[in-house]
């Protein structure tokens, strides 16, 4: 995150005001930040609880077989704790949600490289205990950003730069971020904070 800090010193017998700009990447195990909780939410495990899991999945898959057709959904929760990290005062002028996608599902590259959706969170939840049954439907239906990547290996950024200045300014609405997929046939493996390489995590820059 980009950040603007206020400065305040005494020139001659005047008040002068200035500010400087410092920028922040929050990301699980490095520069001892431990405040990234995540999770996948699986709709065919509803009440099953992945927040131990080294990947967040984000799917939206059409699959037809000889005994009919079935939909995979699954949705991918983060949230990044902002406490004692950023300076009481400042305004955050840039932030970019970015993810680590290793794994892509589609019919077509066209499918495989849609648009993926953030939304805002709108209920309190731990990496313990969400499921898909208990928060599944829980976040702002305005996307707050959107991203299309067409590689493999690469990061995913999402442009999140309002919704970390109103988490910011507001501590009690910071419930986090919901990945989504809007239209069928794609799906994503990316790493989260548990991933065993801390430089693949996912990232707040």
């Amino acid at each position: 995150m980009t950040i603007k800090r206020s400065l305040f010193g005494i020139l001659m017998t005047a008040c002068a005001v200035g500010t400087f700009a410092a920028t922040v990447t929050l990301q699980q195990g490095v520069s001892n930040y431990n405040g990234c909780t995540d999770a996948t939410l699986d709709a065919q495990n509803s009440g099953g609880n992945f927040g131990n899991s080294s990947d967040l999945n984000v799917l939206n898959e059409l699959c037809s077989s000889w005994t009919g057709t079935t939909i995979y959904r699954a949705r991918a929760a983060l949230r990044f704790d902002l406490a004692g990290v950023i300076p009481s005062g400042s305004q955050i002028t840039a932030a970019s949600l970015e993810l680590f996608t290793y794994t892509k599902f589609g019919v077509s590259s066209e499918q495989q490289n849609g648009s993926k959706s953030v939304h805002v969170i709108n209920k309190s939840w731990t990496e313990s205990a969400i499921t898909w049954a208990n928060t599944n439907s829980s976040y702002n239906s305005t996307a707050v950003a959107q991203s299309t990547n067409s590689g493999t290996n690469a990061w995913e950024k999402f442009n999140v730069t309002s919704a970390v200045q109103g988490f910011f300014t507001n501590p009690g609405t910071n419930y986090g971020f919901m990945i989504n997929f809007p239209n069928q046939g794609f799906g994503i493996k990316m790493r989260s904070s548990e991933y065993g390489t801390a430089e693949q995590r996912p990232k707040l820059v």
